[in-house]
Protein backbone atom coordinates (compact mmCIF):
# COMPACT_ATOMS: atom_id res chain seq x y z
CA UNK A 1 0.00 0.00 0.00
CA UNK A 2 0.93 3.37 -0.88
CA UNK A 3 0.32 6.74 0.63
CA UNK A 4 1.81 9.93 -1.11
CA UNK A 5 3.68 12.40 1.04
CA UNK A 6 6.64 13.43 -1.02
CA UNK A 7 5.19 14.63 -4.29
CA UNK A 8 2.77 17.23 -4.69
CA UNK A 9 3.19 18.50 -8.36
CA UNK A 10 3.04 16.18 -11.55
CA UNK A 11 1.55 13.05 -12.18
CA UNK A 12 0.85 10.97 -8.82
CA UNK A 13 -0.73 7.91 -7.40
CA UNK A 14 -2.44 7.25 -3.66
CA UNK A 15 -3.04 3.91 -2.65
CA UNK A 16 -3.57 3.57 1.35
CA UNK A 17 -7.18 5.06 1.04
CA UNK A 18 -10.51 3.72 1.32
CA UNK A 19 -14.12 4.20 1.56
CA UNK A 20 -16.20 2.20 3.93
CA UNK A 21 -14.30 -0.92 3.65
CA UNK A 22 -12.99 -1.00 0.40
CA UNK A 23 -9.78 -0.17 -0.93
CA UNK A 24 -9.49 3.47 -2.74
CA UNK A 25 -6.82 4.14 -5.19
CA UNK A 26 -6.58 8.06 -6.53
CA UNK A 27 -4.51 9.36 -9.75
CA UNK A 28 -3.99 12.46 -10.29
CA UNK A 29 -2.01 15.63 -11.84
CA UNK A 30 -1.66 18.92 -12.02
CA UNK A 31 -5.18 19.13 -14.35
CA UNK A 32 -7.54 15.87 -12.96
CA UNK A 33 -8.10 13.59 -10.70
CA UNK A 34 -9.48 10.26 -11.14
CA UNK A 35 -10.80 7.80 -8.38
CA UNK A 36 -11.55 3.97 -8.47
CA UNK A 37 -12.75 0.99 -6.25
CA UNK A 38 -10.49 -1.87 -7.08
CA UNK A 39 -12.78 -3.91 -4.53
CA UNK A 40 -15.98 -2.86 -6.65
CA UNK A 41 -15.17 -3.79 -10.29
CA UNK A 42 -12.93 -1.27 -10.47
CA UNK A 43 -15.69 1.30 -10.98
CA UNK A 44 -14.36 4.81 -11.22
CA UNK A 45 -15.87 7.20 -8.68
CA UNK A 46 -14.69 10.16 -9.61
CA UNK A 47 -13.26 12.08 -12.70
CA UNK A 48 -12.25 15.63 -11.46
CA UNK A 49 -11.35 18.58 -13.69
CA UNK A 50 -9.20 20.58 -10.91
CA UNK A 51 -9.18 23.72 -12.99
CA UNK A 52 -12.64 23.95 -12.61
CA UNK A 53 -13.14 21.83 -9.42
CA UNK A 54 -15.93 20.03 -11.39
CA UNK A 55 -16.65 16.23 -11.08
CA UNK A 56 -18.25 14.88 -14.26
CA UNK A 57 -19.63 11.43 -12.48
CA UNK A 58 -23.28 11.00 -11.13
CA UNK A 59 -24.23 10.37 -8.16
CA UNK A 60 -26.77 7.69 -6.90
CA UNK A 61 -28.96 8.87 -3.96
CA UNK A 62 -28.32 5.30 -2.68
CA UNK A 63 -24.32 6.40 -2.67
CA UNK A 64 -21.29 3.98 -2.32
CA UNK A 65 -22.69 0.55 -0.89
CA UNK A 66 -19.46 -1.96 0.30
CA UNK A 67 -20.18 -5.36 -1.61
CA UNK A 68 -18.24 -7.09 1.51
CA UNK A 69 -20.24 -5.60 4.64
CA UNK A 70 -23.73 -4.05 3.35
CA UNK A 71 -26.65 -6.40 2.66
CA UNK A 72 -25.97 -9.31 0.15
CA UNK A 73 -27.80 -9.06 -2.66
CA UNK A 74 -25.65 -11.70 -4.41
CA UNK A 75 -27.37 -13.77 -6.98
CA UNK A 76 -30.32 -11.46 -7.16
CA UNK A 77 -31.13 -10.39 -10.89
CA UNK A 78 -30.94 -6.72 -10.40
CA UNK A 79 -27.45 -6.87 -7.89
CA UNK A 80 -25.93 -4.11 -10.60
CA UNK A 81 -28.70 -1.71 -9.73
CA UNK A 82 -28.54 -2.84 -5.53
CA UNK A 83 -24.99 -1.74 -5.42
CA UNK A 84 -24.73 0.95 -7.91
CA UNK A 85 -23.60 4.11 -7.40
CA UNK A 86 -23.29 6.15 -10.06
CA UNK A 87 -19.26 6.59 -11.64
CA UNK A 88 -18.38 4.50 -14.50
CA UNK A 89 -18.41 0.65 -14.51
CA UNK A 90 -16.54 -1.66 -16.92
CA UNK A 91 -18.98 -4.62 -18.89
CA UNK A 92 -17.64 -7.39 -19.58
CA UNK A 93 -18.66 -10.23 -20.96
CA UNK A 94 -21.83 -8.74 -20.72
CA UNK A 95 -24.28 -5.45 -20.86
CA UNK A 96 -27.06 -4.84 -20.63
CA UNK A 97 -30.34 -7.16 -19.03
CA UNK A 98 -29.50 -10.67 -17.51
CA UNK A 99 -29.25 -13.47 -19.59
CA UNK A 100 -27.75 -17.01 -20.65
CA UNK A 101 -25.13 -17.26 -22.58
CA UNK A 102 -23.22 -21.14 -23.19
CA UNK A 103 -25.54 -21.75 -20.23
CA UNK A 104 -23.76 -19.04 -18.25
CA UNK A 105 -26.57 -16.99 -16.09
CA UNK A 106 -24.99 -13.71 -16.67
CA UNK A 107 -25.97 -11.31 -14.66
CA UNK A 108 -26.99 -7.52 -15.52
CA UNK A 109 -24.23 -5.94 -16.86
CA UNK A 110 -21.66 -8.50 -16.43
CA UNK A 111 -19.41 -9.87 -14.09
CA UNK A 112 -16.66 -8.00 -13.63
CA UNK A 113 -18.51 -4.68 -12.50
CA UNK A 114 -19.27 -6.73 -8.96
CA UNK A 115 -15.83 -8.50 -9.05
CA UNK A 116 -12.73 -7.62 -6.87
CA UNK A 117 -9.66 -6.55 -8.99
CA UNK A 118 -6.18 -6.87 -8.39
CA UNK A 119 -4.18 -3.97 -9.16
CA UNK A 120 -0.07 -2.79 -9.48
CA UNK A 121 1.24 0.54 -9.37
CA UNK A 122 3.57 -0.56 -12.14
CA UNK A 123 5.29 3.48 -12.53
CA UNK A 124 5.33 6.44 -10.40
CA UNK A 125 6.90 8.84 -11.41
CA UNK A 126 6.61 12.68 -11.61
CA UNK A 127 6.04 12.47 -15.34
CA UNK A 128 4.03 9.56 -15.32
CA UNK A 129 1.86 7.30 -13.47
CA UNK A 130 0.90 3.37 -14.69
CA UNK A 131 -1.43 1.38 -12.40
CA UNK A 132 -2.12 -1.61 -13.89
CA UNK A 133 -5.78 -3.77 -12.56
CA UNK A 134 -6.85 -7.66 -14.02
CA UNK A 135 -9.07 -9.99 -12.67
CA UNK A 136 -10.47 -13.50 -13.27
CA UNK A 137 -14.15 -14.01 -14.46
CA UNK A 138 -15.75 -16.50 -12.06
CA UNK A 139 -18.92 -17.71 -14.09
CA UNK A 140 -17.32 -17.47 -17.89
CA UNK A 141 -13.56 -18.13 -18.46
CA UNK A 142 -12.09 -14.92 -18.93
CA UNK A 143 -8.99 -13.07 -17.74
CA UNK A 144 -9.77 -9.49 -18.31
CA UNK A 145 -6.62 -6.43 -17.92
CA UNK A 146 -6.19 -3.07 -17.79
CA UNK A 147 -3.52 -0.23 -17.47
CA UNK A 148 -4.17 3.37 -16.42
CA UNK A 149 -1.63 5.93 -17.27
CA UNK A 150 -1.43 9.68 -17.10
CA UNK A 151 1.44 12.03 -17.34
CA UNK A 152 2.58 15.26 -15.14
CA UNK A 153 0.06 17.57 -16.59
CA UNK A 154 -2.10 15.98 -19.43
CA UNK A 155 -5.75 16.44 -18.56
CA UNK A 156 -6.44 12.69 -19.84
CA UNK A 157 -6.26 9.26 -18.79
CA UNK A 158 -4.99 6.79 -21.49
CA UNK A 159 -6.50 2.94 -21.34
CA UNK A 160 -4.95 -0.22 -22.28
CA UNK A 161 -7.37 -3.67 -21.96
CA UNK A 162 -6.76 -6.79 -23.08
CA UNK A 163 -9.38 -9.34 -22.80
CA UNK A 164 -8.51 -13.17 -22.83
CA UNK A 165 -10.66 -16.41 -23.15
CA UNK A 166 -9.38 -19.22 -20.80
CA UNK A 167 -11.39 -21.97 -22.06
CA UNK A 168 -11.77 -24.08 -24.12
CA UNK A 169 -15.10 -23.17 -26.00
CA UNK A 170 -15.94 -19.72 -28.31
CA UNK A 171 -17.60 -17.46 -25.98
CA UNK A 172 -19.54 -14.52 -27.38
CA UNK A 173 -18.84 -11.35 -25.52
CA UNK A 174 -20.19 -8.25 -25.03
CA UNK A 175 -17.71 -5.45 -24.07
CA UNK A 176 -18.47 -1.95 -23.32
CA UNK A 177 -17.96 1.09 -20.72
CA UNK A 178 -20.23 3.16 -18.81
CA UNK A 179 -19.72 6.39 -17.22
CA UNK A 180 -22.81 7.89 -16.03
CA UNK A 181 -22.72 11.78 -15.70
CA UNK A 182 -24.40 13.85 -13.21
CA UNK A 183 -24.95 17.13 -11.17
CA UNK A 184 -23.75 19.73 -10.49
CA UNK A 185 -21.84 19.19 -13.70
CA UNK A 186 -25.26 17.96 -16.14
CA UNK A 187 -27.28 20.44 -16.88
CA UNK A 188 -29.65 22.36 -19.17
CA UNK A 189 -26.28 23.87 -20.37
CA UNK A 190 -25.02 20.75 -21.89
CA UNK A 191 -24.59 19.88 -25.15
CA UNK A 192 -22.97 16.16 -26.74
CA UNK A 193 -21.44 16.49 -29.56
CA UNK A 194 -21.02 13.04 -31.46
CA UNK A 195 -19.06 11.50 -34.99
CA UNK A 196 -20.86 11.55 -37.94
CA UNK A 197 -23.18 8.24 -37.92
CA UNK A 198 -26.45 6.37 -37.78
CA UNK A 199 -28.63 6.76 -34.96
CA UNK A 200 -31.22 3.76 -33.66
CA UNK A 201 -34.13 3.82 -31.72
CA UNK A 202 -33.50 7.91 -31.30
CA UNK A 203 -32.52 11.26 -32.98
CA UNK A 204 -29.31 13.39 -32.46
CA UNK A 205 -31.99 16.54 -31.81
CA UNK A 206 -31.66 14.45 -28.28
CA UNK A 207 -27.87 15.86 -28.62
CA UNK A 208 -28.88 18.96 -25.66
CA UNK A 209 -29.28 17.95 -22.20
CA UNK A 210 -32.92 19.02 -20.81
CA UNK A 211 -32.75 20.85 -17.52
CA UNK A 212 -34.17 19.14 -14.66
CA UNK A 213 -37.87 18.59 -14.40
CA UNK A 214 -38.16 18.96 -18.06
CA UNK A 215 -36.61 16.08 -19.93
CA UNK A 216 -38.66 12.36 -20.61
CA UNK A 217 -38.28 10.35 -17.44
CA UNK A 218 -35.74 7.78 -19.22
CA UNK A 219 -34.86 6.10 -22.61
CA UNK A 220 -31.99 4.63 -24.07
CA UNK A 221 -31.00 5.56 -27.79
CA UNK A 222 -28.14 4.40 -29.59
CA UNK A 223 -25.61 5.16 -32.64
CA UNK A 224 -23.72 3.45 -35.13
CA UNK A 225 -21.83 3.31 -38.31
CA UNK A 226 -19.44 6.25 -37.25
CA UNK A 227 -15.98 6.07 -38.77
CA UNK A 228 -14.40 7.50 -35.82
CA UNK A 229 -14.90 6.77 -32.23
CA UNK A 230 -14.88 9.78 -29.76
CA UNK A 231 -17.59 12.31 -28.02
CA UNK A 232 -18.07 15.26 -25.87
CA UNK A 233 -19.94 16.06 -23.03
CA UNK A 234 -19.91 19.93 -22.06
CA UNK A 235 -21.30 22.47 -19.89
CA UNK A 236 -21.44 25.78 -21.48
CA UNK A 237 -21.54 28.02 -18.28
CA UNK A 238 -19.18 25.97 -16.31
CA UNK A 239 -16.59 26.24 -19.72
CA UNK A 240 -15.58 22.24 -19.10
CA UNK A 241 -16.91 18.89 -20.93
CA UNK A 242 -15.88 15.40 -20.79
CA UNK A 243 -15.00 13.48 -23.46
CA UNK A 244 -13.13 9.73 -24.80
CA UNK A 245 -11.59 8.69 -27.61
CA UNK A 246 -11.76 4.97 -29.26
CA UNK A 247 -10.87 2.45 -32.02
CA UNK A 248 -14.34 2.82 -33.59
CA UNK A 249 -13.70 -0.81 -35.17
CA UNK A 250 -13.26 -2.10 -32.00
CA UNK A 251 -16.03 -0.37 -29.86
CA UNK A 252 -18.72 0.47 -33.17
CA UNK A 253 -21.53 1.68 -31.30
CA UNK A 254 -22.59 4.18 -28.36
CA UNK A 255 -25.31 3.69 -26.26
CA UNK A 256 -26.56 6.74 -24.76
CA UNK A 257 -28.66 5.91 -21.49
CA UNK A 258 -30.81 9.49 -20.31
CA UNK A 259 -32.14 9.36 -16.58
CA UNK A 260 -34.30 12.19 -15.71
CA UNK A 261 -36.82 11.17 -12.86
CA UNK A 262 -40.02 10.26 -13.61
CA UNK A 263 -40.63 8.35 -10.55
CA UNK A 264 -40.49 4.16 -10.23
CA UNK A 265 -37.78 1.68 -9.14
CA UNK A 266 -34.71 1.63 -8.54
CA UNK A 267 -34.17 5.40 -7.98
CA UNK A 268 -38.13 6.20 -7.65
CA UNK A 269 -37.94 9.78 -9.41
CA UNK A 270 -34.63 11.40 -8.20
CA UNK A 271 -32.25 10.46 -10.74
CA UNK A 272 -30.94 12.94 -12.90
CA UNK A 273 -28.18 11.66 -14.86
CA UNK A 274 -27.08 10.63 -19.01
CA UNK A 275 -24.31 7.57 -19.33
CA UNK A 276 -22.57 7.81 -22.55
CA UNK A 277 -21.50 4.16 -23.71
CA UNK A 278 -18.63 2.85 -26.08
CA UNK A 279 -19.66 -0.62 -26.85
CA UNK A 280 -18.72 -3.66 -29.23
CA UNK A 281 -22.17 -4.92 -29.57
CA UNK A 282 -26.18 -3.33 -29.41
CA UNK A 283 -28.42 -4.90 -26.69
CA UNK A 284 -30.39 -8.50 -27.71
CA UNK A 285 -33.39 -6.76 -29.64
CA UNK A 286 -30.52 -5.31 -32.25
CA UNK A 287 -28.02 -8.42 -32.34
CA UNK A 288 -28.78 -8.70 -36.71
CA UNK A 289 -27.42 -5.26 -36.67
CA UNK A 290 -24.64 -5.13 -34.43
CA UNK A 291 -24.15 -8.88 -32.46
CA UNK A 292 -22.12 -10.46 -29.84
CA UNK A 293 -18.49 -11.08 -30.87
CA UNK A 294 -16.78 -14.49 -30.53
CA UNK A 295 -13.97 -15.15 -28.90
CA UNK A 296 -12.56 -18.73 -29.91
CA UNK A 297 -10.09 -20.56 -27.73
CA UNK A 298 -7.37 -18.57 -26.07
CA UNK A 299 -8.14 -15.56 -28.54
CA UNK A 300 -7.01 -11.96 -26.68
CA UNK A 301 -8.60 -9.00 -28.07
CA UNK A 302 -6.74 -5.87 -26.73
CA UNK A 303 -7.79 -1.68 -27.56
CA UNK A 304 -6.74 1.62 -25.93
CA UNK A 305 -8.76 4.20 -25.89
CA UNK A 306 -8.73 7.74 -24.15
CA UNK A 307 -10.65 9.63 -21.59
CA UNK A 308 -10.45 13.40 -20.71
CA UNK A 309 -11.56 16.84 -19.35
CA UNK A 310 -11.48 19.63 -21.51
CA UNK A 311 -11.95 23.49 -22.16
CA UNK A 312 -12.59 25.24 -25.17
CA UNK A 313 -13.25 23.07 -28.44
CA UNK A 314 -13.76 19.12 -28.46
CA UNK A 315 -11.85 18.80 -31.10
CA UNK A 316 -8.70 20.62 -30.33
CA UNK A 317 -8.44 18.29 -27.33
CA UNK A 318 -8.95 15.31 -29.71
CA UNK A 319 -6.29 16.53 -32.27
CA UNK A 320 -3.89 16.14 -29.10
CA UNK A 321 -4.43 12.46 -28.40
CA UNK A 322 -2.21 10.45 -30.06
CA UNK A 323 -4.27 7.28 -32.47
Amino acid sequence: MKLLYDRTKGARVTDELSVKDMRLVVLENDAIRVSLLPDKGSDIVEFLDKRTDTDFLWRTPSGIRSIKSEPNLRGHEQYFNAYYEGGWQELFPHGSAPLAVHDAPLPMHGEVQSLPWKYAIVKDESDEVRLKLWVRTVLTPFLLEKTLTITGSDPWVRFDERATNLGTDTFDIMWGHHPAFGEPFLSGDCTIEFPKGTPLDGDLTMCRIPARGTGAPGNMWYLTRFKEGWYGISNAKRKVGFGMKWDARFFPVIWVWQGYGGGGWPHYGREYACAIEPFTTLPKPHYDIQGRVPMKPGQVLETSFFAFSYRGKLAETLGKLED
